[in-house]
């Protein structure tokens, strides 16, 4: 594995992404290579920061619908990017996994959870992680999702 995961947020609500950027600063694994504030920003900003895990906010500003679309497009045009949703509403995690998302959750989960599921998805989609290591994050993934009865969904090759 490379030295740092290169995380981009993104979600429209200032204290929530100021808070796991706060969050996944304090790693030394972690660098955060910027954030976005508008849903129209997530794909221009994937393509200019290049990062390995986009931590996305699934609903912005009234828009249920407008994540589905960013989700299916980046899979599609950036299919080794980690996308983590992270949401208050549970219902919309079902239509996170049939986006593409490599995992989602509700953002009642705790800080070690975040930082779980962050560490993950990027051992799903990385080149540098050996079989050994996608099988402890599976694992762990899967130990969370044990622990939360629902409120996460996960989806590692």
């Amino acid at each position: 594995m490379h030295s740092e995961i290169r995380i981009l947020l993104a979600g429209d609500q200032t204290i929530s992404r100021e808070g796991i950027q706060r969050i996944l600063e304090s790693e030394s694994d972690m660098a955060i290579v910027g954030t976005v504030e508008t849903s129209l920003e997530v794909i221009p900003q994937v393509r200019a920061k290049n990062p390995d895990v986009l931590v996305l906010d699934l609903k912005w500003h009234g828009d249920d619908e407008a994540m589905d679309d960013v989700i299916a497009q980046l899979r599609r045009d950036y299919p080794k990017i980690a996308i983590v949703c992270l949401t208050v509403y549970e219902h919309l995690i079902p239509r996170a996994k049939a986006a593409g998302a490599t995992c989602a959750a509700t953002k009642d989960i705790s800080k070690n959870e975040v930082l779980g599921l962050v560490r993950a998805a990027y051992a799903s989609v990385s080149p540098d992680v050996g079989p050994g290591e996608l099988e402890k994050a599976r694992s762990a993934l899967e130990h969370l999702h044990s622990l939360e009865k629902g409120n996460m969904m996960i989806s590692l090759p």
